[in-house]
């Protein structure tokens, strides 16, 4: 979990601050900490470049659940590219409620393909093994 400071312009005078700093919570994934509070990887990016993920199913890599990715928007005060996601249960319907915390879009990104990977090797091992029982 990330926990970035951000002040608002708006609430800059000249000589103080008006109000306090705001804090929000974004989770992202540990590793890679350092490389989403700088955000090279989303630099001029677009949202639209990550709709694709918006429908998607991964597995989170901190308590291997299952999400699936409802939204993918861009943060007004932060400027980050952030995505909202549900929990699967098992029976592969989705929780009624969001996950409270918005997960950066990185993270998302590499969650997603590991798990596509994941998926696809699973299958295709279901595949073989089916081919080599039927050819008995």
């Amino acid at each position: 979990m990330i926990t970035a400071i951000c002040v608002d312009h708006k609430d800059v005078s000249k000589d103080k601050i008006s109000k306090e700093p705001k804090s929000y919570n974004i989770r992202s994934n540990k590793s890679d900490v350092n490389d989403h509070i700088s955000d090279n990887e989303t630099s001029g990016a677009d949202r639209r470049d990550y709709k694709y993920l918006e429908g998607n199913i991964h597995r989170d890599d901190e308590d291997l659940q299952k999400y699936i990715t409802d939204r993918v928007y861009i943060d007004k005060r932060s400027g980050n590219i952030l995505g909202e996601r549900s929990l699967l249960l098992k029976d592969g319907k989705r929780h009624r409620a969001r996950d409270p915390s918005p997960i950066h879009v990185q993270s998302l990104v590499e969650m997603t393909k590991k798990y596509d990977e994941e998926s696809s090797s699973r299958k295709l091992r279901t595949l073989a093994a089916n081919l080599l029982e039927s050819g008995n």
